[in-house]
C-alpha cells in the first residue's frame, strides 16, 4: 500500500511521526512523508525516509495556503497514493482537499489538538469550528489524542461517531522514557550545575512558550 504522511514541519516527522513511519515501512508499505525543507530533512532522509519537500505555512494565508494545496494535489495525481494522512491544523486542511480533489480513496486524519480552544472568542472558536466539521466530510477516519477531542468531534458531527478513534499520546516507556535507563551521574551533574540539593521542589515545563500550552496556569 501507498501511504502519504502530510505535515506541515519536518520536525512533526521528527519528534511524532518517526516511529509510526518506521513501522509501516516494516510492515511493507511504501511511506512517502510531504513537509517543509527544515534542518531535520536531510538527517531523516540519510536515515532512509522518503520526503517530499512542499511549503506548507503553519498559518492561514489564503494565498499561499490555495498554491500549496494546488501542488498537493498534482502531486497526489502524479503519485497515485492509496491512503493519505493528514498531520497539524493548516496541512490537515489542504491536504484533504487535496486529495479529495485528486480523487485518493482513503483520507486519514490525526488531531494532534483541535485548532480552536476555550481561550477564543466565541465568533473566532465556532468559525474554526466549522472549519473542522465542514473538512470532516472529507475524511474517512479521525483519530485524536485526548477523549476530550474525540467527544468534541462526536458532539459536533465531524463524521460518523464510529470513525473516530482515541488513540492517546505514545510515550516510549521501554527506551527513552524508562526508568530503568536514568542516567544518575548526568542528574547529579544537574544538582551541581543549577546550586540545587535534594531537598529542593523542582518544577519543570516542556514545551512552546505560548498560552495554550499551560504556562499561564503553572506560574
Amino acid at each position: 500500500m501507498k501511504i502519504i504522511q502530510l505535515c506541515a514541519i519536518d520536525q512533526t516527522l521528527k519528534i511524532f511521526l518517526k516511529p509510526l513511519i518506521q513501522c509501516l515501512g516494516a510492515r511493507g508499505h511504501e511511506v512517502i512523508c510531504v513537509c517543509s525543507e527544515g534542518p531535520y530533512t536531510e538527517e531523516l532522509k540519510s536515515e532512509g525516509m522518503d520526503i517530499v519537500n512542499l511549503s506548507i505555512e503553519r498559518k492561514i494565508k489564503f494565498s499561499s495556503n490555495i498554491k500549496s494545496a494546488y501542488k498537493l494535489y498534482k502531486l497526489f495525481r502524479n503519485i497515485k497514493p492509496d491512503v493519505v494522512h493528514v498531520h497539524t491544523p493548516v496541512a490537515s486542511i489542504i491536504g484533504r482537499a487535496a486529495a479529495r480533489l485528486a480523487g485518493v480513496a482513503v483520507v486519514i486524519y490525526t488531531a494532534h489538538g483541535f485548532y480552536f480552544h476555550d481561550n477564543m472568542s466565541p465568533i473566532e472558536y465556532r468559525f474554526f469550528l466549522n472549519i473542522e466539521k465542514y473538512f470532516g466530510r472529507l475524511t474517512d477516519f479521525i483519530f485524536t489524542q485526548s477523549d476530550e477531542d474525540r467527544t468534541t468531534a462526536i458532539n459536533n458531527n465531524f463524521i460518523d461517531e464510529s470513525k473516530i478513534v482515541c488513540i492517546g499520546n505514545g510515550i516510549d516507556v521501554f527506551g527513552r522514557f524508562n526508568p530503568q535507563n536514568i542516567n544518575h551521574e548526568e542528574i547529579k551533574g544537574l544538582y551541581e550545575e543549577f546550586h540545587l540539593d535534594e531537598e529542593n521542589i523542582i518544577i519543570t515545563f516542556i514545551g512552546r512558550l505560548v498560552s495554550e500550552k499551560g504556562i499561564v496556569e503553572l506560574l
